[in-house]
């Protein structure tokens, strides 16, 4: 089912998804679990090309607030202003 569906299959760095989970939990506030910002991780590599338009579907919040503080400390956000 999936081959006649999608296009691709990407991979993204585990340092990726942290950067990723970082920002989008201290800019947006969104509390997200690791594999739920694998498509942010993808836009910040550069596998996925930009565009005025380009929208991320961010799903999944089963993480425990030790993981994503640990994340958090280890990789600080960036700069979106």
């Amino acid at each position: 089912i999936i081959k006649q569906g999608v296009a691709g299959i990407l991979t993204v760095s585990e340092d990726s998804i942290h950067v990723a989970l970082s920002t989008l939990v201290h800019h947006f506030k969104q509390w997200l679990e690791p594999s739920a910002v694998l498509g942010m991780a993808a836009l910040l590599e550069g596998k996925v090309p930009a565009a005025n338009e380009t929208a991320i579907i961010l799903s999944g919040g089963n993480a425990d607030i030790e993981t994503i503080s640990d994340i958090m400390a280890q990789c600080p956000p960036l700069n979106i202003t």
